[in-house]
């Protein structure tokens, strides 16, 4: 079965699911099944695939004006994507959802303009970049696979989040080398990180801003352990905590605080915030330390509104009373006094 729409569209989704519909602006097309060829228009310029096959024909030369291809739940060979990238010249954005072919994803240098990949559950185990301007790669997964830079590319900001491994050890030994000229990270998942006792073999040289929403499963120095990424990351210069505490509650003398052994200082952190910042012992301890080896940092918030979503500010909506009250006695108890003249605390 054959579908065909006029030369002067610029948005398509096909939707190939049995029974259902394929919509594009107010036509919709229903095809009985999911076994068709489909020529599409050159004017196209924002493609979505969800459930089909795709295999480029052998007189296929590309979509010249594509600027952004979705596919979901698309099974395409890693070869035939590639040839597919290859021959879309004006392609910005690629996102992949749920393609279970494709194993060692491979950007070419075609693209020029391809600024943005997006990759969602797909069972990748290398990815493969040699084009110079992609700026932006969110991936979401539970695959650890290999990264390989080519040549001249400029691979500049990161959104990770993984469902299982450690998360934290995999971007000191795999990401830190393979990203040499990342400068913007969001990192997500779980983490067993230990604090070392020497210096991290592999650095972050360019990173200037981090996010971390870590669940740490070491339980004996739970978020302090998210010292031994800053170590990994000399040149920050603002940095995010998303505490993902269960509310417990400090309730020791000042005294039971643990400090860590003195590390080389944090000359360019300027910004630092916490969010879920509930009185939690390591949560506490982790603040000092932000304080204490930060030497030009000019502003710490402590929030205690935990945040929730994965890539946007997305608050929970009500705190009760005593969650107030702890926290603003947690601040004022072990925090206050140990900020420097120069440092902005902000904390309700």
């Amino acid at each position: 079965m054959y579908f065909a729409v006029s030369s002067g569209a610029k948005e398509l989704t096909l939707d190939l699911r049995p029974q259902r519909f394929i919509h594009y602006r107010n036509i919709q097309y229903n095809f009985p099944s999911s076994n068709f060829a489909t020529p599409m228009p050159t004017s196209v310029e924002h493609l979505k695939l969800l459930f089909c096959y795709l295999r480029p024909s052998p007189t296929f030369f590309g979509l010249s004006n594509l600027k952004t291809l979705e596919l979901s739940f698309v099974r395409i060979t890693k070869e035939d994507l590639e040839s597919l990238l290859s021959y879309t010249f004006s392609l910005q954005e690629l996102k992949l959802s749920q393609c279970p072919n494709i194993d060692h994803l491979r950007i070419p240098d075609v693209p020029s303009k391809f600024n943005y990949l997006d990759i969602d559950l797909c069972w990748i185990r290398a990815l493969e970049i040699h084009i110079q301007n992609l700026v932006i790669f969110n991936y979401h997964g539970s695959v650890r696979f290999r990264i390989i830079q080519g040549e001249g590319s400029l691979f500049k900001e990161a959104r990770f989040q993984f469902s299982c491994g450690d998360a934290i050890e995999y971007a000191i030994t795999e990401m830190a080398p393979a990203l040499p000229n990342l400068e913007t990270l969001f990192l997500i998942g779980f983490s067993k990180m230990v604090i070392p006792t020497r210096d991290p073999r592999h650095r972050f040289h360019c990173l200037k801003h981090l996010q971390l929403k870590m669940i740490m499963l070491s339980k004996k120095y739970n978020n302090l352990c998210l010292v031994s990424f800053l170590d990994a990351a000399p040149f920050l210069e603002s940095l995010i905590v998303h505490v993902c505490n269960e509310s417990l509650y400090y309730p020791g003398k000042k005294t039971d605080l643990r400090r860590l052994e003195k590390r080389k200082p944090h000359k360019n952190l300027k910004f630092a915030k916490m969010t879920g910042f509930d009185g939690e012992r390591s949560s506490i301890e982790l603040a000092l330390h932000i304080l204490e080896s930060s030497t030009n940092l000019e502003c710490l918030i402590l929030d205690p509104i935990k945040y929730k979503s994965e890539w946007k500010y997305i608050y929970e909506e009500n705190l009760r009373d005593v969650q107030w009250r702890v926290h603003n006695f947690t601040i004022s108890e072990y925090i206050a006094e140990a900020v420097p003249s120069h440092v902005k605390l902000l904390f309700s």
